[in-house]
Formats: structure tokens, C-alpha cells, sequence
């Protein structure tokens, strides 16, 4: 505000000097008194909650000051007033500020005491009862002074509090005189009100009997009880109100003006305290007809430099407006304004940083300025290079969600709230771009991942697949089941194998990119597209091949074979033995389910339904020399490990293993044990990119047991101590092989070190680790053979069962619950559930530090007295009901009395 616009207007009664006696200001007091520090003018350039920033005349510089500096009622001080201070140094970071800050008056004589008048003359307002500017209009205010009247002009700045004065209103004030000789009436309080004044505000809080209402003139709070509503009216937070203030009387003892005894007093008696203003004949309003705050229509670009720590409520509460936006001016300077947490077009996540658009509120009360309707600008993630990821909405909860994404296997949690576009309908399927972080607050689990800055993206814009070749066929070898079997790591399909550079390779499929579904042994013909997610390939758009299609083809590939002086070929015979399942001589092969068939080099056909199995050894031959990285070489070989579709084989050799995936076994991978036998062949181009640095296997078959011979085995017993595990316990280990060492009495002194493997193992499922106690035998080659762990039993109860896995009542780090797995469980017919004791072995996880529970034991509690009395008590002479279901418990406090009359054993009840 220019210091010069404020200037007091006289009324009729002329000079100052027969009012009052010559005064000498504050700042000429300070020149004359050289002790004293120098002190200088400025200008209130910015106020906040709690400071504010003063412009100083004297040179170019901007000091803050803190609100306890100001000598005065801070209520009355307001952007542009003259103030003058005295310049120091913050002791914590040493920058210059404002101290001892007194306001003053432009080129005005204020005289120090207050006198009374009368108002007389009215501001003027508009249609809408709101007061014109201080140029348009002024009032007039009379008062006496030693039997003369005086009428002395006032305007709109020079009431303090906000309030609109009436004619009639006795007031207080100061008299003011500029350079030039005139009077005015400044620093202005309404002292007794002709009629009761009226006051506007919002209920804000609410307590037991009693709140608090924001008013609408000045900024602060004041205090109500629920019986001063008008006509039993129930108000509620936000319901906009009109009152009347009164001012409750000081009585008793202690110091009303303690803020520890009026908060005391505030909270225990639910009454205002002493000396304190409260409102009264509080009436309610209609929605919308208090506003606090004008918006600027101008849409204004900024960029945040201080975000909101929605994790730390405390730190926030401290600051209603603890955001910062900076941005450019109509000037073109840059200014800094704050905003709070309702400030945003939703709750979404703002980061430092960020470019928003919003728009400029500013407060009427203290004329304060925040942004407002802030909402998130594409280009932020453009400049930011923040990574940005795609999915779909997969699942819709109460206030929450889950994602699917295109480069995650996991679904991904995310709140409502941090939908950019506030206005859309979130529905399931519609298509996102999205940011990933750590879900903050986790006082534990730090690696819990969400959703955050969401944004919808058009229909068709979210890939899962890219397409890599199209228009391929091949022939079923697997089919798809009708649900997918779900892991953790993939879904399980179905097999279509196909050539591809004279290479026998082969793909996954789902039934829901098939236009039919194909049967085992039927030749289709696909798109291959590579997953994003985890850059495998399966096959998409599959489509069978019908037998006229194959007829034409295979015409198309006879006349391109056919020599030019033609032949004794029947082409309809063999286009009817195609049609009929059998495959001419001249191609050599047949199907049988969905395997290629090679004949005799002597041109003999073979039927499809033919049970011969030489067939079956031409073919596993033919195909090794085929798919063989040597020609014909089969290996041979032990299941070491077993995952959801995929395993490693443990070579004769016992220094290596081999992968091989489930596609590539000959058979129900669910048959496939660990330490089993099998016989398989090395591709000749393997797949790295699934199996890394092993070597890939195919034609994965089973061997009857003892085919593979093993050494005899010693009978002397020893017990040793775990030096290396398994590879597939430690992948960072060189060696595949584990070790085992004897040790002497003191255990300081290694005896003899033997290896082991997966056919070393009693339990093949047991997780030997590095430390575990063992006993073990030695077999002809010095190998350890009969390896058993010797670990400690520990009980406990089943806390819940989750599918394939669950958790026992047995606390481990964290205060955790221990997991365990259904594969652990001794007994396949065994069925566990909550409340089941169990008896189990703790093992540790060396490379993450988790534990688990193995060889879990389900222990009957039932006493074998109660089970043999059972037994005698069956009788054989009546019909036996046998539970083909379990009953469930009750779903309230017990069973009804219907569903307790009794049952004819052997009598069905409709």
C-alpha cells in the first residue's frame, strides 16, 4: 500500500493546535538519546499466521519479524502500515530480522489519549451491504471538547476490528492531524453499540455442551454454549451462523489473562472465561451466506516448494497453510504463496517440485492470499522424468482399490484419493498411468508398494503384450485347463509346440485367446506376443486349422516338391489318407498326440493309433538327433528341485544341475518327486533367457526307481556339521554339490569333509543350511548318504491357513507369526486347520534372515482311550452315514432350536 494514499481528512473545526499540545514522536525521541539503538521506518509488506515482512525506507532490504516483536494489538496492524523497529540478528542463523517493531503514522501527529464520540454520519456500502473503498466514501464522528462541537471525518481503515459502524454508536478514538493542519479520527473501537451489533462466522468445532465459531470479521475464534441457539436450534460443524458478543465479567481471584487458567477454564466448566468474549443469540443462516475469502478467476501457474506431510499431522497442525507454491506474477516478480491440505482438487500426493495450476483466495479479514483449486499439470511428469507406469483398475473395495499392472506380476493397492481427475467415475477396467512408491507409515513392512498420482489414460492405450511374429502354426501338446493354475511367479496354460529355424520349440496359451478351444493333438495356428511383465512369449489369437486348410496347404507343398516330369503320385489318395489321420510316404510323418512321427526311411506309413513302441524310441531318437546338442545323447539324472513350473535336474555326476521346464516333460509334471529318476536330452539352442547360465533340458522322462545304480553304503554312523548347503539353498554359491565335516571332540579340528547331493537326502524336502547338526553315513565313493537332520522339536498351534501356506502360533523376529508351507506338511492326506497342534522344526533363511517352519507334523490330541471307545461303540446291524462334508459352526450364538429334532440314521431328509 502506498504510504501516501492514507491521509486523514479534516472536519469544520480547524487547526489542531486548540486541541491538543505539540507532540514529539517516537523516532525523534530515539535521534535525541544517542544511547539508545538506532532505530528505522519501514513499510508491512507481507503478513502471516505468526510473522510477517517489513520493507525498509531507509535502504533496499526485506526483514522479518515475529508477531511477539509488535508492541501493539497485532489485530490492528495490516499490510502497508508505517511501522519502525529496531534491526538485529537471529542468533540461529545469524540472518538480519525485525525486533521491537511499534506501528506509526504517515505524516500524522497522533495525540495519546483517547477521547469518545458519536458517529453521525455512516459509511456508505453497496447493494450488497458490503462497504466501498476508503476513496469513495467517508463518515463523520462528533464528540466535544470544552463546550465546542467537533465533526471529524473517518473511512473504512481507520475502524480497527472489522466492525460496520451505525449512527448512533459511541466510540473511541484518537484525533489525528496531518502536515497541513488537518483533523481526523483514527485507531477507532466501538465502545457501546446504539443496537446490538450483529457478527457473522462458521461453526468450526463442537464439543460436549459447548464450540467454537470462525468469524467472519476478524481472524479468531470465539466461544459459544449450546443454550445461547435461538429457538433450540441444533447446530453442527459448518452450519453458517449470526451473533451477538458479550463479555463475561471478571470475578474470584488469579489472573484472567493467564492463557493456562482461561484454557483450563474453557475445558473443565464449559464456559467462557473470565474477561473473555463468548456469543450469544446465535441464530442460523442460510448455506453460503458467510464468505471469508474473494477467489481471483485468473488461472495461475506455479511450481510447489514445499509439499504437505499428510504422515505427520502434528507438524502440520502447527501451520494451517504448511504448503508453498511459487510462481510469476502479473509484474513479473516471483511470489511465494502458501496453501493447506483442502486446497488441492483432491487429496492426491504433490511433491516438490511439481507444476500446478490453481487460482489466488484471498482471506477479507487480514487480506491473507493462498492458492487454492490446485490441481497437477501433465508437464510435471515430462520435466520431473519421474517413471511412470500402466495398468488397469483390476478390483474396487470400500475407499480402495488394486491394480494390474503391465511390468508387475503383483496387483498393486492404491487409494481413491489419489485419482487426479476428481470429477470421473472410477470403475474397474478403465485404464491408468500411475507412480510406484513404498507405502509410507509402515512401522515393519517398509517393501509394501502403492499406487499413487493417477491419471486415466484413452481406451486402448494400455498394452500388456507386444507382438513379436504372427501367423504361426503348431499342434496342441498340453491343453489349456478351464481356470489357470495361479503361482506366484506365472499362470500356468496350455502347450502348443511348433518349428522354428529346424528347431522343435514350444509356447503357452489360454483358453481366453482362443476363438475355440483345441484339443489335444489339433494343429492351430497363432500370434506370437512377448508379456511385459516378465518378457515371455505365449501365443494369442489361436485359431484351429480345419482339414481343408491342411488339404490345401499340403497341394500347395506337393506341386512345389513335384518334379517337373511328373510321377506316379496319386494326389487324391493322399489329400483322403490326410483327411483319415495317416500321412503319406512321401512326408515320412504322422501325428500322435501332437508329437511328429517319423516313419521308415523305406517309405512304410505308420497309423496314428498305432501301439507299437518302437515307434515311440524312433521318435524320442529321431528327435534327440533333431534337438540334441549332441546328436542322440541321453542323459540321465535326478529331480533336485521342484517349482511351479519349472525344475532343475541333478546330474549322475552330482557337480551340476540342469533346468528343464514343465512344457518339456514327457507326462503329469504333478507325478514328478524329488530324487526321482529321469532321462532327458540338452536342447541345442537354449533358452538363457529362461534358464541363465544352465544348461536347458527336453524330453524329460521317468525312469522306474533303481534304474540309476548307487553306491553301497557303509553302516557306521557319524555326525558332522554343515559346511556348504545345497546351490539351490545358496544361488551365490560356486559349487552345487553341499559339504558335510566331521569334527573332533573340541570341535575346532575338521577330520574328513564329504559332499552330498539331493539323493544323499532321508527327507528330500529337509533345507539343510550352513551350521545344521546331521547325522550320515558314507557310501563307497565317499559321498554322505543317509543325511538326517538333527534339529530341535518344537510345538505350537495352527493361528490360520491360507491356501498353500499358513502361520503357526510361534513368534520369531518382529514378534511375528512363523510361516509355513502345505509342501512341509508331513502326510498328504493330512488336513490342517486353526487350532491343530503341530509338531515342527524352525529353519532360517540365510540370504534374507526369514524363518520358516519344515517338516510340520500334525499331533492327534484326542487320547487313544476316547478313540478305542469309539470303535467299540460302532454298530454294524444299521446303516452307517458316512460325512461326505464338514458342517460349519454357527453363524450366531448357537443353533437353532428347529435344527435340533431328532434324525432316523439311514433316512434322507428332503
Amino acid at each position: 500500500m502506498n504510504t501516501q494514499s492514507k491521509v486523514y481528512r479534516t472536519g469544520e473545526a480547524g487547526s489542531s493546535s486548540s486541541i491538543f499540545g505539540s507532540q514529539s514522536s517516537s523516532s525523534s525521541a530515539a535521534a535525541a538519546d544517542p544511547s539508545q539503538t538506532t532505530r528505522e521506518t519501514g513499510i508491512i509488506e507481507k503478513l502471516l499466521h505468526s510473522y510477517g515482512f517489513i520493507q525498509c525506507c531507509e535502504r533496499q532490504a526485506r526483514l522479518f519479524f515475529h508477531f511477539s516483536q509488535f508492541s501493539g494489538n497485532i489485530d490492528h496492524l495490516k499490510i502497508g502500515d508505517p511501522v519502525e523497529f529496531e534491526m538485529t540478528y537471529d542468533r540461529r542463523t545469524g540472518k538480519p530480522i525485525a525486533s521491537q517493531v511499534s506501528k506509526i503514522a504517515p505524516e500524522v501527529v497522533l495525540s495519546e489519549e483517547r477521547v469518545t464520540g458519536t458517529v453521525t454520519t455512516e459509511l456508505r456500502t453497496d447493494s450488497a451491504n458490503n462497504l466501498l473503498n476508503s476513496s469513495e466514501t467517508t463518515g463523520r464522528i462528533s464528540y466535544e471538547n470544552r463546550g465546542e462541537c467537533f465533526f471529524l471525518p473517518y473511512t473504512k481503515d481507520d475502524v480497527e476490528g472489522n466492525v460496520n459502524l451505525r449512527a448512533g454508536d459511541k466510540v473511541s478514538f484518537q484525533i489525528a492531524t496531518n502536515q497541513r493542519g488537518n483533523l481526523g479520527a483514527c485507531h477507532i473501537r466501538l465502545e457501546n453499540p446504539a443496537q446490538p451489533v450483529k457478527y457473522r462466522g462458521v461453526v468450526c468445532s463442537m464439543k460436549e455442551s459447548f464450540g467454537f465459531i470462525e468469524r467472519a470479521d476478524v481472524v479468531k475464534e470465539i466461544f459459544f454454549h449450546f443454550s445461547e441457539a435461538e429457538g433450540n436450534v441444533e447446530l453442527r460443524p459448518g452450519d453458517d451462523v449470526e451473533f451477538t458478543i458479550q463479555t463475561r465479567s471478571v470475578s474470584g481471584s488469579g489472573d484472567p489473562t493467564n492463557p493456562n487458567i482461561l484454557q483450563s477454564k474453557m475445558q473443565s466448566a464449559s464456559v467462557p472465561p473470565q474477561g473473555r468474549e463468548f456469543a450469544c443469540n446465535i441464530t442460523r443462516l442460510a448455506p453460503g451466506s458467510v464468505i471469508f475469502e474473494d477467489v481471483d478467476s485468473t488461472v495461475y501457474k506455479g511450481q510447489v516448494l514445499k509439499s504437505l506431510d499428510r504422515n505427520n499431522p502434528v507438524r502440520q497442525n502447527n501451520d494451517p497453510l504448511p504448503g508453498r507454491i511459487r510462481y510469476r506474477a502479473l509484474d513479473y516478480s516471483e511470489v511465494e504463496v502458501p496453501f493447506g491440505d483442502k486446497d488441492q482438487k483432491g487429496d492426491f500426493t504433490l511433491r516438490h517440485g511439481d507444476w500446478v495450476q490453481f487460482l489466488l483466495a484471498t482471506d477479507r479479514r487480514d487480506q491473507l492470499q493462498r492458492a487454492t483449486s490446485i490441481a497437477l499439470l501433465d508437464e510435471t511428469f515430462k520435466v520431473s522424468g519421474e517413471k511412470r507406469e500402466q495398468g488397469t483398475i483390476a478390483s474396487l473395495k470400500e475407499g480402495f482399490g488394486f491394480l494390474r499392472c503391465v511390468e508387475r506380476q503383483a496387483r498393486l493397492f492404491f487409494h481413491f484419493t489419489e485419482v487426479l481427475d476428481t470429477s470421473r467415475e472410477i470403475d474397474v477396467n478403465d485404464e491408468v498411468e500411475f507412480t510406484v512408491i513404498q507405502e509410507p507409515g509402515l512401522a515393519y513392512n517398509n517393501s509394501r508398494l502403492q499406487a499413487i498420482r493417477i491419471k486415466h489414460l484413452p481406451p486402448n492405450s494400455v498394452q500388456f503384450e507386444t507382438l513379436v511374429v504372427s501367423n504361426i502354426e503348431g499342434c496342441v501338446t498340453r491343453e489349456a485347463p478351464k481356470s489357470p493354475i495361479k503361482s506366484q511367479d506365472r499362470v500356468e496354460g496350455g502347450v502348443i509346440t511348433y518349428e522354428n529355424a529346424d528347431a522343435k520349440k514350444t509356447i503357452m496359451y489360454f483358453l481366453k485367446d482362443c476363438e475355440k478351444p483345441p484339443r489335444i493333438g489339433e494343429r492351430v495356428r497363432f500370434d506370437i506376443y512377448m508379456v511385459k511383465r516378465n518378457k515371455e512369449c505365449i501365443a494369442v489369437n489361436v485359431q484351429q486349422v480345419s482339414v481343408q486348410q491342411q488339404q490345401q496347404q499340403q497341394q500347395q507343398q506337393l506341386l512345389l516338391n513335384q518334379p517337373s516330369t511328373g510321377g506316379n503320385l496319386n494326389q487324391n489318395d493322399q489329400l483322403s489318407g490326410l483327411s483319415n489321420g495317416i500321412s503319406s510316404s512321401s512326408s515320412n510323418a504322422s501325428l500322435q498326440n501332437g508329437y511328429v512321427m517319423h516313419g521308415s526311411p523305406g517309405g512304410s506309413t505308420s497309423s496314428v493309433g498305432s501301439n507299437n513302441p518302437g515307434h515311440i524310441d524312433d521318435f524320442k531318437l529321431e528327435n534327440n538327433n533333431h534337438a540334441g546338442s549332441e546328436a542322440g545323447q541321453v542323459y540321465r539324472g535326478f529331480i533336485a528341485v521342484m517349482k511351479e513350473n519349472f525344475g532343475f535336474i541333478e546330474t549322475l555326476s552330482h557337480d551340476e544341475e540342469v533346468f528343464f521346464h514343465f512344457s518339456n516333460y514327457l507326462g503329469n509334471p504333478n507325478w514328478l518327486e524329488l530324487g526321482q529318476e529321469v532321462e532327458y536330452t540338452l536342447a541345442r539352442n537354449g533358452n538363457t533367457s529362461v534358464s541363465g547360465n544352465c544348461l536347458p533340458a527336453e524330453n524329460v522322462r521317468m525312469l522306474p526307481k533303481n534304474s540309476i545304480p548307487q553306491p553301497a553304503v557303509l553302516d557306521t554312523t557319524h555326525n558332522g556339521v554343515v559346511a556348504r548347503p545345497l546351490r539351490c539353498i545358496n544361488p551365490d554359491q560356486q559349487e552345487y554339490a553341499g559339504l558335510i565335516e566331521i569334527l573332533d571332540e573340541l570341535r575346532t579340528t575338521v577330520i574328513s569333509q564329504h559332499e552330498f547331493g539331493i539323493t544323499s537326502l532321508v527327507n528330500k524336502r529337509d533345507l539343510l543350511q550352513k551350521g545344521d547338526l546331521v547325522s550320515f553315513r558314507i557310501d563307497e565313493s565317499g559321498r554322505a548318504a543317509n543325511v538326517n537332520a538333527v534339529r530341535q522339536k518344537k510345538r505350537a498351534t495352527v493361528d490360520s491357513i491360507k491356501g498353500q501356506f499358513g502361520f503357526l502360533n510361534f513368534e520369531v523376529e518382529d514378534g511375528k507369526k512363523l510361516f509355513f508351507h502345505m509342501s512341509e506338511v508331513q502326510g498328504n492326506t493330512v488336513a490342517l486347520h486353526p487350532g491343530d497342534t503341530v509338531e515342527f522344526s524352525v529353519v532360517t533363511n540365510q540370504r534374507n534372515g526369514k524363518s520358516s517352519a519344515c517338516n510340520v507334523l500334525k499331533i492327534n490330541d484326542r487320547p487313544d482311550r476316547l478313540i478305542s471307545r469309539l470303535k467299540l461303540n460302532g454298530d454294524d446291524s444299521v446303516p452307517r452315514l458316512i460325512l461326505i462334508r464338514a458342517p460349519k459352526g454357527p453363524q450366531g450364538k448357537g443353533f437353532s432350536v428347529l435344527a435340533r429334532h431328532p434324525r432316523i440314521p439311514g433316512n434322507l431328509v428332503e
